[in-house]
């Protein structure tokens, strides 16, 4: 089967997602992905326009993810032709930005049935901005149900991220059968730590620095961390609107806060395998979890909304008070730490490698090619 993957920012150079794209090949499956040729918050790197990385085409006619995404309803006659010229049968778009792609190739004649992904179904999150629902959460989730429903038509299913999402489905009705789950991708290289080379002053943070990290936090929490606790320094890698935070931090605490913009994926793995733990306060966001867990470091998130097992997988604490303890408990405990990293490193070769979310994926883009007719 034919696959044309509309994912605006996929660089397999610094997104795991591409190894569960790149996996479906292995299915039996043939792959082009549209992209633009920079990913903006992960590299500004430019890559080619024409490309074929492990067997999968790229195919990226925009710069910019943003000027695809804002020509996504008004598509060239140009890029028209290429994907007419794949024929694909099946279009599996990321999230509503690639969704908005896919409906432009539709108004252009390019009608097959089409799959999205998103990382959880709360409609909120279908609203890209807290100022376009005045910051009023209830505003936002009535706004984000009335999108869903207006693309209903454009979609033949959904693929969430977030298992939870499966057993909450009296609030989803409107989607009716049309939802699948598949797991994120975190497929590890080969370059796992030894853990006794671990930098036991080292914590560490990859990703965006974008509101839904929640990285202002970090103002207050840090302060305590380094006058309370064992940590010498804190690794941030990633790029983002929230930069300010991170400058303001340097500003504070000097060279204890060590920022670098962006790595290539198997660098960012490799710090993040030598960093003694790692902490994000985001309550989203699948990648820089399953990477702590392939990696077997421990991680502490507090906001994190997606089903970690508290103690178990990760150290979920409720206050800074509580979240100062966990981490000494993290370096007077072993048993503790070791548990941290083998559960995680469990559930990351349970749930979370390419060939396991290729496999999701291949069943959803089948049983939505045959619901419409298409084998």
């Amino acid at each position: 089967m034919k696959i044309l993957a509309i994912f605006p920012g996929l660089n397999p150079k610094f997104d795991d997602l591409a190894h569960a794209i790149q996996a479906l090949t292995g299915l039996g499956h043939q792959v082009m992905v549209l992209a633009a040729r920079t990913s903006e918050l992960k590299s500004k790197e430019v890559t080619e326009i024409l490309e074929e990385v492990d067997g999968v085409s790229y195919y990226r006619p925009f710069m910019t993810a943003r000027e695809m995404i804002e020509n996504g309803l008004n598509l060239s006659s140009e890029i028209v032709a290429n994907v007419k010229s794949f024929a694909p049968d099946v279009i599996f778009a990321s999230s509503f930005r690639g969704l908005k792609v896919g409906r432009g190739l539709a108004l252009a004649g390019v009608k097959v049935p089409t799959l999205m992904r998103v990382e959880h179904l709360d409609p909120i999150q279908a609203i890209y901005g807290r100022r376009y629902y005045l910051g009023m959460p209830w505003l936002g989730r009535m706004l984000g149900r009335a999108k869903w429903r207006a693309n209903l038509k454009h979609l033949q299913g959904v693929v969430t991220t977030n298992a939870a999402d499966l057993y909450q489905s009296q609030f989803y009705a409107y989607l009716g059968d049309r939802v699948f789950y598949a797991p994120h991708c975190n497929q590890l290289p080969q370059l796992r730590a030894d853990i006794a080379s671990r930098d036991r002053g080292l914590m560490i943070y990859i990703g965006s620095l974008i509101r839904d990290k929640h990285c202002g936090r970090w103002n207050e929490s840090v302060e305590h961390i380094f006058e309370k606790t064992p940590v010498e320094r804190f690794q941030i890698i990633g790029d983002g609107p929230f930069k300010y935070v991170v400058d303001s931090l340097k500003g504070r605490f000097g060279n204890r806060i060590e920022h670098i913009v962006s790595l290539p994926r198997n660098e960012a793995l490799e710090r993040l395998s030598s960093a003694y733990f790692a902490y994000t306060e985001a309550q989203f966001g699948w990648g820089f979890i399953g990477d702590c867990w392939a990696t077997g470091t421990p991680l502490l998130a507090p906001n994190s909304t997606y089903g970690l097992a508290r103690g178990f997988d990760a150290l979920m604490p409720m206050s800074i008070d509580r979240m100062v303890t966990d981490i000494r408990r993290l370096y007077v405990d072993d048993t503790l730490y070791q548990s941290l990293s083998v559960n995680g490193l469990r559930r990351y070769q349970n749930n979370h490698t390419s060939s396991v979310v290729a496999a999701h994926y291949d069943a959803a883009i089948r049983s939505v090619a045959a619901s419409s007719g298409k084998q």
